[in-house]
This record gives C-alpha cells, structure tokens and sequence, in this order.
C-alpha cells in the first residue's frame, strides 16, 4: 500500500485546485462544495480500502504474499511482524492525520467566526463545538450497532444465532437512546442561537421534498 500520506496529497491537491478553478455559474447554489465532498469521500474510502503491506489484492484475487512466495526460515515470520508493525504505523499515522484535520477545521472556524459581529462569535464557537461532540457520540453509535449486526455465517449454531438475537435487542435499545440524544442534542443547539438563527437552522434542516 502506498504511504496513507500520498492519499492526503491527493486531497488537499485536490482542494488546492478547488480553490483556483473558474466558480461555475450552475454549481452556485452548493453544487461545487458538493462535488468536493464526495471526492473527498472517495479518496478517504480509496485510503481505507488500501491492500495491506505484503497483500496480493486484484480482481477476483485476494492472498498474502507471504503465502504465495517461499519464504525461508524464519523470514515468514518476521513478514508477519513486518506486516502487524506496518498496521500499528498506520494507526499512529490516521490518528495524527485526525489530530491536524481536527486543527486545521478548528483554524478555518475561527477565521469565519472573525466575519461574525463580536457579539456573535462566542454562540458561533459554542454551536459548533458542541454539535461537532454531539457527531463524535453519534458516530460511534452507529460504529457499534454496525458492528452489533455483522451477518451470521450460513451454517450458524443455536449458541450464535442467541448471541445475534441478543445484538439485534441490543441494537434496537440503541436506537432508541440514539433517537432520544438527538432530540435532545437539537434541543440543547436550539438554545444556543436567537430566534430568528432558530428559524433558519429549522428551515434548513427541513426534509427536501
């Protein structure tokens, strides 16, 4: 796999080519911010989907490479340490990616918050910063029901088949908790804004017909 590092190339390339290109007329009303997300989407989802160190991975072809090529001795399994250090790099190297991406969000909201009346940019970096905690909570909700779900195997035993019972009750009893934290987290950024700042997030928040 490539360096994770050459995919955060690709991105913020990407962005900076973004930022120079003619603003077309007919992707005014957000079509553009659009368009930059989802290619922002796929080259994260392209980052993540990566061969592992060592993987033989091409259509209809999935093996180690250590399985396929004689290794002798002990060389096989010093691949397998090579491949579990190559792992333990990637995680430390998506976690200070998050680290500077959470920075670099931080940076930008500041600069627009300094377009804000004075009296404004308090609330501002309160809604965000709270709405942002509000998607971290979320998200790992959603991490661990998936992961409450992962489909059974076509011959299950009667042990597996209580244990996914019992996730989908779990699951269930998540979504509920999930949907009462989401009113209240609505509730709670309601309070944070006027009237009128009210209405518009309920307008834009409004289902598209």
């Amino acid at each position: 796999m490539r360096s994770i590092l050459a995919g955060l190339v690709l991105i913020l390339s990407f962005a900076a080519r973004a930022e120079t290109a003619p603003l077309d007329k007919a992707k005014a009303a957000g079509g553009q911010s659009m368009e930059q997300d989802a290619v922002l989407r796929e080259r994260i989802n392209r980052l993540r989907d990566q061969p592992c160190a060592g993987e033989i991975v091409a259509p209809g072809l999935a093996a180690n490479a250590a399985s396929v090529f004689e290794f002798k001795g002990e060389d096989k399994a010093k691949v397998a340490r090579l491949q579990e250090a190559y792992r333990a790099e990637l995680l430390r190297r998506a976690a200070k990616w998050e680290e500077e991406l959470n920075a670099l969000r931080a940076e930008y909201e500041t600069k627009i918050s300094a377009l804000l009346p004075e009296e404004k940019r308090e609330p501002f970096r309160k809604v965000l910063e709270y709405s942002h905690s509000r998607w971290a909570a979320n998200y790992n909700y959603d991490l661990a029901i998936e992961q409450g779900l992962q489909p059974l195997p076509e011959k299950s035993s009667p042990e597996q088949q209580k244990i996914r019972a019992a996730n989908i009750a779990w699951v269930k009893e998540q979504r509920e908790k999930q949907k009462a934290e989401s009113l209240e987290t609505a509730k709670n950024i309601r309070a944070l804004l006027s009237p009128d700042e009210t209405a518009r997030l309920d307008n834009l928040s409004k289902p598209q017909k």
